[in-house]
């Protein structure tokens, strides 16, 4: 494989006109790459308001995506030394980069089998730098609401609607799930195109594998909130996501790092402190686990044409994506939904959401044995903690409506053995609110829940 010594932040910059941004990499100064953002809808461009004196944060938000982005390229060859021609750091800022570029690396360098210690970088900062965090600009009591089409997505925006918090929707991207669940809510959608670099799939010998795309996300929303008045930036993380898959060389790998309570309290923290106090960063679900999300979803049935939990509906490439339906109906996401749901829907409107009974397809065995932390480790996508699993595998066998099915046979023996330890798990599970990063105005809503 070909070294590069250096990763250099080259520029960035934005045209309100056009609503479009750019991001400027290269390694070494001799390949470079330059990513694009814009926003989808034109017409939008002119609610813009109070540009001129929002220029320092807008700024602020566009170094920030500079620096979150930059980890898609960066990965391609793991270039020890760190330059950064587009602004500088303090020394608070770069252990936030450090962190995500080693921690929120953690499945990458699992899966190239690379030493963190060795091959995560050090951002460089300078001791002179005091960032003063308010420039005095106010944003409306709105929320900006990211969207991916799924469940909790789903969920959080119903709680909304309940509690009448005045909300629209982010997104990026094109899925079909998207757009058709955003309709459904009835709240307008603030989409963005993004364009990689087109020289980042022709490169020889590079590195490849998973990054915290959710910082990523969250910095663009940070750049749309301030751009459009909003004081709130919410996500739908769920408790779930703060627990690992497995330690590789002392790192726990957890591929839902930047979804996790802690990386959420980091984020947070960064964007009071680097960018503004006045855009509160959290998620709606965070005291909820997933298997609690799937049961409050299975109340909303007017939404099962149209979701999908499953990522392959993210694929850059269409030809990867399903090909009918919303579903893969092959990875661990489409198991996991399936599972958790089968938990609670009816088998009939389960197979209509699904087209197939996913218990009954013999090539998922070992991916639902590794959910319920029977083998291997729990699969590096966004599922839930194998004690979910096992309690929403049981609620499947005591219905009893998927009994003919090949998992459901093979697996609910040793499932009846282990009840008694399994029921022992659903007061937390199910019954319990974890305290959350979320407002004291919507706890006391997320607790009846």
């Amino acid at each position: 494989m070909k070294k590069y010594r250096n990763f250099i932040f080259e520029k960035y910059g934005f045209d309100p006109k056009s609503g479009r941004a750019f991001f400027n990499y290269s390694l070494d100064g001799k390949i470079k790459f330059r990513e694009t953002l814009e926003i989808a809808d034109k017409r939008i461009l002119g609610l813009i308001e109070n540009f001129k004196i929002k220029t320092e944060l807008i700024d602020r938000a566009l170094f920030n995506i500079h620096l979150a982005g930059g980890i898609h390229y960066w990965k391609a060859y793991c270039p020890k030394k760190i330059i950064i021609k587009s602004g500088a750091l303090s020394r608070n800022q770069a252990d936030f980069w450090n962190n995500l570029y080693y921690q929120g690396m953690s499945q990458f360098y699992f899966e190239n089998q690379l030493n963190p210690d060795k091959t995560a970088p050090k951002f460089p900062y300078d001791k002179k730098i005091v960032i003063k965090n308010d420039s005095g600009v106010d944003f409306r009591d709105k929320s900006l609401l990211l969207w991916g089409g799924g469940k909790d997505s789903i969920v959080s925006a119903e709680i909304f609607k309940k509690i009448k918090e005045d909300f629209n929707l982010f997104y990026i991207g094109d899925s079909a799930p998207q757009a058709a669940t955003a309709k459904l809510v009835g709240r307008p959608a603030i989409k963005i195109k993004r364009i990689l670099s087109p020289n980042l799939k022709n490169l020889n010998g590079a590195y490849n594998g998973h990054v915290p795309i959710t910082a990523y996300n969250s910095f663009i929303a940070v750049l749309i909130a301030i751009l459009f008045d909003f004081n709130k930036v919410v996500l739908s993380n769920e408790r779930s996501a703060s627990f690992g898959n497995l330690f590789w060389r002392g790192l726990e790998v957890n591929h839902q790092y930047s979804k996790s309570s802690e990386f959420e309290k980091k984020m947070a923290n960064y964007i009071s402190n680097f960018i503004t106090p006045r855009i509160k960063y959290f998620s709606l679900l965070g005291g909820f686990y997933e298997l609690q999300i799937s049961r409050i979803f299975s109340g909303y049935p007017e939404y099962f044409k149209n979701f999908s939990s499953c990522n392959r509906n993210f694929k850059i490439d269409r030809r990867k994506r399903p090909k009918s339906g919303q579903w893969c109906g092959q990875c661990p996401k489409c198991a996991f939904v399936f599972l958790t749901l089968a938990a609670f829907l009816p088998r009939s409107i389960l197979l209509n959401i699904f087209k197939k009974d996913l218990f009954d397809i013999r090539s998922l065995e070992e991916t639902f044995l590794e959910l319920l932390g029977l083998k291997k480790f729990k699969p590096l996508e966004c599922v839930g903690t194998p004690e979910e699993s096992k309690l929403a595998l049981l609620k499947v066998i005591e219905r009893a409506e998927f009994a003919g099915s090949y998992f459901i046979r093979k697996i609910a023996p040793e499932i009846l053995k282990q009840k008694h330890l399994i029921q022992k798990t659903e007061n937390d599970i199910m019954k319990h609110y974890n305290e959350d990063l979320s407002p004291n105005n919507f706890k006391e809503v997320l607790r009846r829940l």
